[in-house]
């Protein structure tokens, strides 16, 4: 356990280097693959033979490197499967995890490298935003699913990121009309992914602050994924009250997010999650499913109920 940064740092590497899109032609000697990144031969081989060991690369008996087979699914840039993004994102949190020792001290996130617009800071919401497109894709898919979406014409994502959900929405339900919204750099990057798969007459998008900013009124169903970590309990609150406003009678609030059980103790990886939580944001943390419910309920909300998603993932719905 101690020792599990190693794994993580090798592959943040391999990826932020272009190791594996280096290899996406065909199998290559060590030496022609730190010639190609401009890389230090030692260092290169020695990588290779790291990731390798973990099963992303295969090594013939001549010494040259291969991609494995999830290697090739999604790590190439391209791919169906791509998650390169998210793991852009996580090599961003690395110097913020390394500095959890201050975190648990003042209960303040870790400051970030590069003032807010700085081309630092964009280039880290973007690995973020894209990240969640990667992470979002088989989710979505599994969230559609889940819910009953039939009687759905209008509705609402609030910080949609990517747009990935509501790609996926509109394409289950034909009579759908979803809007995105998200702060303006996120929405910028929606735009484009909803413009290539050909859903902007089915997708609006709106730039602005749900905390502070009008997201309009009169939704069927309004969605909340991955939101709730972010804030404070009195945060969420009050976001949930507003977006049980903004809903029609018999419009559906959707939250799904990492949840943990009343204990706050497992499952394991949203008990982690927290800590990521306590890093990066001045007051975020995972919640629990009792928890989310009960700021449902207190906006008025009906026949609330939880249901689990993935091992550490729940959707918490409630009805106007």
């Amino acid at each position: 356990m101690t020792h599990g940064y190693w794994v993580s740092r090798v592959i943040f590497s391999g990826n932020e280097l272009g190791i594996f899109d280096a290899l996406a032609g065909g199998a290559l000697p060590a030496a022609r693959v730190a010639s190609k990144l401009r890389l230090s031969a030692r260092g290169t081989e020695i990588l290779l033979d790291a990731l390798t060991a973990l099963g992303l690369l295969r090594k013939s008996r001549d010494g040259r490197y291969g991609l494995g087979a999830f290697a090739i699914g999604h790590l190439v840039s391209g791919a169906d499967g791509y998650m390169g993004n998210i793991l852009m994102h996580g090599s961003d949190m690395w110097e913020s995890w390394g500095a959890l020792n201050s975190a648990v001290k003042t209960g303040k996130p870790i400051p970030k490298r590069g003032a807010p617009g700085s081309p630092e800071a964009k280039k880290r919401v973007r690995n973020f935003i894209l990240g969640m497109d990667d992470a979002g894709r088989d989710a979505a898919s599994a969230l559609a699913e889940k819910l009953d979406l039939s009687s759905a014409r209008r509705v609402l994502d609030l910080g949609g990121g990517p747009g990935a959900y509501m790609r996926e929405f509109v394409r289950q339900n034909p009579r759908m009309r979803a809007t995105v919204f998200d702060l303006p750099l996120p929405i910028e990057i929606a735009k484009k992914l909803i413009r290539a798969h050909g859903l902007e007459h089915r997708i609006d998008t709106a730039a602005g602050d749900f905390l502070t900013d009008d997201f309009g009124k009169g939704y069927d169903l309004i969605l909340l994924s991955s939101i709730v970590h972010i804030y404070s309990a009195a945060v969420n609150r009050r976001l949930i009250r507003r977006a049980a406003a903004a809903l029609n009678p018999g419009g559906v609030l959707v939250v799904k997010d990492f949840a943990l059980d009343p204990s706050r103790t497992t499952p394991a990886a949203s008990a982690l999650f927290s800590v990521n939580m306590l890093v990066n944001t001045d007051g975020g943390r995972a919640y629990s499913g009792a928890e989310i419910a009960g700021w449902l309920k207190k906006a008025g909300l009906k026949g609330v109920r939880e249901e689990r998603l993935a091992e550490n993932s729940s959707v918490v719905t409630g009805r106007k």
